[in-house]
C-alpha cells in the first residue's frame, strides 16, 4: 500500500513537471488538465466570476429538487456548462421516479433555444422567460413563471444549507471516490433533515 502511495506521487510529481516544462516551451499559463495540488491531483480550479472568490476548487456538483428533496445528477471536478446537462438530469428523473416530470424550472441559463425546443418535443413545459424582447404574454401565464422561478429559488438555499451545516464546501474524504462519498452523505443528511420535518 505505501508502495501504491509512493508510485501514485511519483506519478503526479512526474506529470506536473511535464506540464510545466510544456507551458514554459510555449510560454503560456494553460495546460489541459493542470495539475493544481500535488496532494489532490484530481482537483482543477473553476472560475465562477463571483465577488471576492473568483475562482473555485473541489467538485462541481448538478442537483434536482424535487418535493422538497435534492438529489445529485452529476459530480465532476472539470468545469461544465450546466445548461448541456438538463437532458441527463431528466434522463436520472426518469430513472428515479418512472416517469417525466410536468414541468421544469430552473436558472435562466438552461433556457438555450436547445433545451426549450427539447422540452417542446417531449411535452415538458418550461418556465423560462420567453427570449427576445418582452414577448407578449397573458398576466396568468407571466404571474405562473413568477412563482415558479421563486419556487426555483429554494436549490439556492439548499446549496448554502448544504455547505454551512454538511459540511460540503469542505471535502475531508481524501481517498479514492471520496469527494463523491462525501457530497452523496451530506445529500442523505439534508434529506434525512427533510422527512424529519414532514413527521
Amino acid at each position: 500500500e505505501i508502495r501504491d502511495e509512493f508510485k501514485n506521487r511519483l506519478e503526479t510529481a512526474q506529470e506536473i513537471y511535464r506540464q510545466q516544462r510544456e507551458m514554459f516551451k510555449k510560454k503560456t499559463t494553460r495546460v489541459k488538465d493542470r495539475i493544481v495540488s500535488f496532494h489532490w491531483p484530481e482537483v482543477r480550479p473553476i472560475v465562477r466570476g463571483k465577488a471576492g472568490k473568483d475562482v473555485e476548487f473541489g467538485p462541481k456538483v448538478h442537483l434536482s429538487l424535487v418535493d422538497g428533496y435534492t438529489f445529485l445528477d452529476k459530480i465532476s471536478y472539470d468545469a461544465y456548462n450546466e445548461s448541456q446537462e438538463l437532458k441527463n438530469s431528466l434522463k436520472d428523473y426518469r430513472d428515479r421516479f418512472n416517469k417525466l416530470p410536468d414541468a421544469v424550472t430552473a436558472d435562466r441559463l438552461y433556457g438555450t433555444r436547445w433545451n426549450r425546443k427539447f422540452l417542446k418535443r417531449i411535452k415538458i413545459k418550461d418556465n423560462f422567460n420567453p427570449l427576445g424582447r418582452r414577448a407578449k404574454q397573458d398576466d396568468g401565464r407571466r404571474k405562473e413563471i413568477k412563482i415558479a422561478q421563486r419556487k426555483r429559488n429554494h436549490i439556492e438555499g439548499v446549496i448554502g444549507v448544504g455547505k454551512r451545516k454538511y459540511d460540503l464546501d469542505r471535502i475531508k474524504y481524501r481517498i479514492p471516490e471520496g469527494e463523491d462519498i462525501w457530497v452523496r452523505l451530506g445529500l442523505v443528511g439534508m434529506n434525512m433533515t427533510a422527512v424529519l420535518a414532514r413527521m
